[in-house]
């Protein structure tokens, strides 16, 4: 099966992500650090 990844999915579209990690106050900041350098955008709290 050769189905590319823009066949199967709207881009931009939303979607979502689940992260583990350490219960830290600091965790969704370095989540999305790491988050916006491969895939810069808004990615703020709703």
């Amino acid at each position: 099966m050769k189905t590319k990844l823009n066949e199967l999915l709207e881009f931009p579209t939303p979607f979502t992500y689940k992260v583990m990690g350490q219960a830290l106050p600091e965790l969704v900041d370095q989540v999305v650090e790491v988050v916006q350098r491969h895939a810069p955008g808004d990615y703020s709290r709703q």
